[in-house]
């Protein structure tokens, strides 16, 4: 099952396994990336609310921006460098994998 999950070219099963845990009313899950090579767990975030925080010393403002011309994607916090990714970063063999 893991490697479907971590397929590097279909997101056929990760797709159903979104939907499933949708109509469960998951609002985040945890997964290991067929994209990141050094393990490490990423979060897909469903519902905002399950990482939000009221109290004010736990809360971060962050910007985020689309370039469709240069085909980039910017995430930035207060006082940090702005996080980049580039629409080639997400292709495969310089196609975007299939959605399902």
């Amino acid at each position: 099952m893991q490697t479907m999950l971590q397929h590097p070219s279909s997101y056929g099963v990760t797709q159903d396994v979104g939907k499933y845990s949708r109509e469960k009313a998951a609002k985040l899950i945890r997964y290991f990336s067929a994209r990141c090579s050094n393990g490490r767990v990423s979060v897909a975030v469903d519902d905002h609310n399950a990482i939000t925080s009221t109290l004010p010393e736990n809360m971060i403002n962050y910007n985020s921006e689309i370039d469709p011309q240069q085909g980039i994607v910017r995430f930035s916090a207060p006082r940090t460098f702005p996080i980049m990714f580039r629409q080639e970063e997400f292709m495969v063999d310089g196609v975007f994998p299939d959605l399902a």
